[in-house]
């Protein structure tokens, strides 16, 4: 059996020194609330509580590797020999530092020192809810499980004629999804595409083949390296798609998360794959009556601190013994 590991991306969006960094990099005239807006770096000790629940539904991870920017989780236990803290400047090129664009993050995360080839991927707002085993994230082969959903209810193809239509109408935060797919169209030589976006919880990934695709798309990744999220930026579905096109990754399509599913969730334990509501208080509510696999408690510029302590309550109800990660 091989080793897994699992890394987040993580930042205290309060620390005084990180505040004073984002200020000193803010161009008014490229940022806005959607890629600086305080719930893209907003912590409400979410990762504690994720870590808490890799203890206890999947305790088969081999080591978990924290990235961030000369920070550290102030409940961080530094003797504690199963999570590292990765600072930026181990990983990113020295001219992106400092850098407050996950999209632009995430591409560096296999330049971690001793990560292991197969590993799994994570924001600090998603979690485990059941008991999960290797196998959920990769086949008998080794390969990854790239679990997609239907890119927001797209109600047709996405062709070579339609795209830069598609881009221009798109939100914001769904344009760097458009972008992917428009790269994979050209390196492919795909004319159109049923478009798909991750399912926004933990995914698999080889980090050879991570490396690989930072290696095909270099000349398109390096116009896109934005310290802040911009329409420029490009989704990681690209290396989740890539893979699968490539044949050494399965996709697995995730069916949207219905009012009827929910109620059969709750009324007769039907099990739910992977959870993402948009809103954290819905999110709240939900997680409150059903069970997921794998669920997300997504921030927004619509959170509230009463949200916040309700969601604080609920993890507390639901992962109360600490983690080795905490002193």
């Amino acid at each position: 059996m091989y080793n897994i590991d699992l890394v987040y991306l993580w930042c205290d969006g309060k620390d005084k020194n990180f505040l004073e960094r984002k200020k000193r990099y803010i161009d008014s005239n490229e940022c806005n609330t959607e890629s600086n807006g305080k719930e893209r770096f907003f912590d409400n000790d979410e990762l504690k509580y994720s870590l808490r629940s890799v203890e206890k539904y999947a305790n088969w991870i081999h080591h978990v590797y924290i990235v961030t920017d000369r920070q550290k989780p102030k409940w961080f236990n530094s003797n504690c020999k199963k999570v590292t803290i990765i600072d930026h400047s181990t990983i990113l090129p020295k001219e992106l530092i400092p850098c407050f664009n996950s999209t632009v993050i995430e591409r560096y995360i296999a330049n971690i020192p001793g990560l292991s080839e197969h590993f799994i991927y994570g924001n600090d707002d998603t979690f485990f809810g059941s008991e999960i085993s290797p196998d959920y994230f990769f086949t008998n082969q080794g390969k990854p499980i790239v679990r997609v959903k239907k890119f927001n209810d797209f109600p047709y193809e996405l062709t070579t004629l339609n795209i830069e239509d598609v881009y221009s109408k798109t939100r914001f935060w769904g344009k760097s999804v458009i972008k992917s797919w428009e790269m994979l169209m050209k390196y492919w030589k795909i004319n159109r595409v049923i478009p798909y976006e991750l399912h926004h919880n933990f995914d698999a990934y080889l980090k050879s083949e991570y490396k690989e695709v930072m290696n095909d798309y270099k000349p398109i990744f390096q116009q896109s390296q934005e310290r802040f999220r911009s329409k420029k930026d490009i989704n990681r579905i690209l290396f989740s798609i890539h893979a699968v096109y490539k044949g050494s990754a399965v996709m697995k399509i995730i069916a949207k998360t219905t009012k009827m599913m929910k109620m059969k969730s709750f009324l007769f334990r039907y099990k739910v794959n992977s959870l993402y509501v948009d809103k954290k208080i819905k999110s709240l509510i939900v997680l409150s009556l059903i069970n997921p696999d794998l669920y997300c408690i997504n921030d927004s510029c619509e959170s509230n601190e009463l949200d916040n302590i309700i969601e604080k309550i609920l993890l507390m109800k639901y992962y109360p013994l600490k983690s080795v990660a905490e002193e």
